[in-house]
């Protein structure tokens, strides 16, 4: 019977201390990626919602790393009928944590429809890991797509199990 008290006080100390934690472990920091891409107008305060069927419009596209890469890959597809009128849609090289690498490539908005860029960033800094991140710049829109809740575990190329994360 005593056993059986210290028991039942153990357990009800447990569930007190996880209700009293709960709220500090929802707010704990999440995991961030190793890359960050950003798709923007390289006109300052241009947005996407006052870019009309059939502009012409330059973009940047940034990538990121803060960790030691090696080696950066960054590749663009255009959706919807946008069309390259000039610049780069891949990139790959080396660069250092922190470093910022990048392109500009200027497009034809479709008449009939809106229309997208996607920029998708890549790295494997070492044997065992992969990293991947990509952005999407919607013309017409309120912008770029918003990450989804809970990344799901990918297999890369190589059979290697990745987390993609999408930024803003």
């Amino acid at each position: 019977m005593l056993n059986l008290k210290v028991a039942m006080k153990r357990i009800a100390l447990a569930l007190l201390t996880a209700c009293l934690l709960f709220p500090l472990l929802a707010q704990a920091e999440k995991p961030q990626s190793p890359l960050q891409v950003n798709i923007s107008p390289a006109q300052t305060g241009l947005a996407s919602v006052d870019i009309n069927p059939g502009d012409v419009v330059e973009l940047n596209i940034t990538g990121k790393t803060f960790v030691e890469a090696g080696e950066l890959v960054i590749n663009v597809e255009l959706h919807n009928g946008v069309e390259l009128i000039s610049g780069a849609t891949s990139w790959a090289g080396s660069v250092n944590k922190g470093e910022e690498k990048t392109l500009v490539i200027k497009v034809l908005v479709p008449k009939q429809d809106n229309g997208s860029v996607t920029a998708r960033i890549t790295m494997s800094p070492s044997s065992n890991a992969s990293f991947a991140a990509e952005a999407e710049y919607r013309f017409g829109q309120k912008g770029v797509k918003k990450p989804d809740q809970m990344p799901k575990i990918k297999n890369d190329s190589k059979g290697r199990a990745i987390r993609e994360y999408r930024t803003q």
